[in-house]
């Protein structure tokens, strides 16, 4: 018999032991199990807010096409940068952009460059007076005013009607950062003779933050009377390429200057007489 309770007073014992290890682990182990729960919580709602949250968007009617837009802005102030692309058949010239944030104002900016062929890029820059938090969902109306040239000529826009395009924008402010610059270059061919007088090849190339740009319209100009640039506009290609042609009836030294937005180059080239090789050929010995 006292056998017994001693076997009982044992297993009694263990099983107090055991219920107290449970309760000190719960004790220890069950605030962090339920911080890690929380947390896990947290993160899948972050990650699922953020995959739904909605990205930059931009839309304008089939007339002008918005291919991106930035909203940044700190403590000394917010800018809006839209990048334009003109889908119609006929170029356009004078564009000018205004921006109008709801729950904020209505500003106004310039755009360039200041002609731009069918097919070609635009930025506008547009400065608010006002700052934003970053990260802050904004949306609103955004607007494109420019002259459609109804007509082309090699002199530029011919039939201007001017003309308004409207749309509407998504973004989140993003930190400010500066405008991106462009830079141009300009390369000059030998001059070759052509049906009257010379010719030479021009080819220029666009990068903004030193990529390629396509779809930038150069425009090429000289102020050397009697020479000529055919075509006086032209497009870059995906690599930022685009190449003319400038034409003299004699032969003279002229500048050639090509031009996007506010980047602008020059290169003299020289027009000159042609000479004959005057190595003899086989059949002349």
């Amino acid at each position: 018999m006292a056998r017994r309770e001693t076997v009982d007073a044992k297993r009694s014992g263990l099983a107090e032991m055991k219920g107290q290890s449970a309760i000190e682990f719960l004790s220890i182990y069950g605030f962090s199990l339920i911080i890690i729960v929380v947390v896990a919580a947290f993160l899948y709602l972050y990650l699922t807010t953020a995959q739904n949250a909605p990205a930059t968007q931009c839309t304008f009617s089939g007339y002008i096409t918005c291919r991106d837009m930035v909203l940044g802005s700190n403590s000394i102030g917010t800018r809006a940068v839209f990048l334009f692309v003109n889908p119609q058949e006929y170029s356009i010239e004078n564009p000018s952009a205004a921006i109008n944030i709801t729950g904020v104002g209505f500003f106004s900016g310039g755009c360039n460059p200041n002609f731009i062929l069918p097919g070609g890029a635009i930025e506008c820059v547009i400065n608010l007076n006002s700052e934003m938090a970053t990260d802050q969902l904004t949306s609103g109306s955004a607007y494109l005013n420019a002259t459609v040239c109804s007509q082309a000529t090699l002199a530029g826009c011919a039939g201007p009607i001017a003309q308004s395009y409207g749309g509407s924008f998504t973004t989140h402010v993003s930190p400010l950062v500066p405008p991106p610059g462009c830079s141009i270059s300009l390369s000059l061919g030998s001059p070759t003779a052509g049906g009257i007088g010379f010719q030479e090849q021009a080819s220029s190339i666009v990068k903004v933050l030193n990529l390629p740009v396509a779809g930038a319209t150069v425009n090429f100009s000289t102020a050397t009377s009697g020479v000529t640039i055919t075509p006086r506009y032209s497009n870059t290609d995906s690599n930022g390429n685009t190449m003319v042609i400038a034409s003299s009836p004699t032969a003279t030294s002229a500048n050639i200057m090509a031009s996007f937005g506010n980047c602008t180059t020059t290169q003299q080239t020289t027009f000159s007489t042609i000479l004959p090789d005057p190595t003899p050929t086989r059949e002349a010995l």
